[in-house]
């Protein structure tokens, strides 16, 4: 899971997966096949604004928007309830900036490429060749987030959606951001869901996968090892991070570990400015700082491995609560070290 924080980053975007209906004891079928990329959305989406500067009525225009939706776009509209009200609602009071989204078809194109060897790469370190489908498309919601969901009627049993959109935090005045940081938090997001997909493979299905996030099932801990292992390999595929949160876990590394230890046993995402939100006791830390702080203890948990080249896969498969508390000893050891 990812969310972004259109402010402080400058970009609105988020990654979901989509829905399929459910085989047999919560398995999602392990289809080979290609990464792929679908636009259509975005397109129906120019359609959707020429249509209001037309006269069309907002929400009816929305409306048409997600009955005509890919079965990525669908898939986040179950699990976020987007509504044609909401999208009409949000259009009164920011259509100027929605009229402001460049068309991101083209640029995304031009990066197709390496973002489909940057997924490639992450297959090939998961030792999987599972489907891996990216959606692209635009929404309407005021909360931006990547979660695993499941694709309907589609053989490859999960994707990747990344939706754009705008959120009521946006500062109109400033309009939107550039198309390039746009389209750079588009792709580096696909990589990063693509590694919860295999993931969710790599962990023995949904079931497996989910027990983080159910009620009284995962911990702050928990989700340190999901997401900073996502954000781990995704940089060791891909060589980019997302913002510059990291280079204050360089700066604040021992102060932020401590606090994190503080509260890594309170249930997941229970405690705002990790993974959720922002923390107004320390207004300075970036965005989601737990992401950062997790792909450190992902990275000293990989590097005390006898081979870490050879063992590089198993950070796919681990969830449960003794791999996460190994995976903390670990970077303990590892701030230790560096703090001495």
């Amino acid at each position: 899971m990812i969310q972004l924080n259109p402010v402080v980053h400058s970009a609105l975007a988020a990654i979901t997966l989509a829905a399929l209906p459910a085989p047999a004891h919560g398995q999602v079928p392990s289809i080979p096949g290609p990464v792929s990329f679908h636009y259509d959305d975005l397109s129906r989406f120019e359609t959707l604004l020429e249509n209001v500067d037309n006269g069309a009525d907002p929400t009816e225009a929305f409306s048409v928007y997600m009955a005509n939706a890919s079965t990525g776009f669908r898939g986040w509209m179950d699990r976020y309830n987007v509504s044609a009200e909401n999208f009409g609602t949000l259009y009164g009071e920011y259509g100027p900036i929605f009229h402001a989204l460049p068309d991101l078809t083209a640029p995304l194109l031009a990066k197709e490429d390496t973002t489909r060897e940057n997924i490639e790469r992450l297959r090939a370190l998961a030792g999987s060749d599972i489907a891996i489908p990216v959606y692209y498309f635009v929404s309407s919601q005021h909360r931006f987030a990547g979660t695993p969901v499941r694709l309907a009627n589609d053989p490859a049993g999960v994707g990747v959606g990344a939706a754009l959109g705008v959120a009521g935090q946006y500062r109109r005045e400033d309009g939107p951001p550039a198309t390039d940081r746009m389209v750079d938090a588009l792709t580096y997001l696909a990589v990063h869901e693509a590694s919860h997909i295999l993931q969710l493979h790599a962990q023995g299905g949904l079931e497996n996968y989910r027990s983080i996030y159910a009620p009284g099932g995962g911990t702050m801990l928990s989700i340190a090892l999901r997401e900073g292992c996502a954000e781990y390999l995704s940089f060791l595929t891909s060589g980019e991070r997302y913002g510059d949160r990291h280079l204050y876990v360089v700066e604040h590394e021992a102060e932020l570990w401590s606090d994190f230890l503080a509260i890594a046993a309170e249930p997941a995402f229970s405690v705002p400015g990790w993974f959720s939100g922002s923390d107004s006791e320390h207004p300075d830390r970036p965005f989601q700082i737990g992401y950062a702080v997790g792909s450190e203890m992902c990275r000293a948990y990989h590097e005390e491995m006898p081979s870490p080249d050879a063992g590089v896969s198993e950070l796919f498969s681990l969830y449960d609560a003794d791999q996460a508390e190994a995976a903390a000893a670990a970077y303990s050891r590892a701030v230790a070290t560096r703090t001495r």
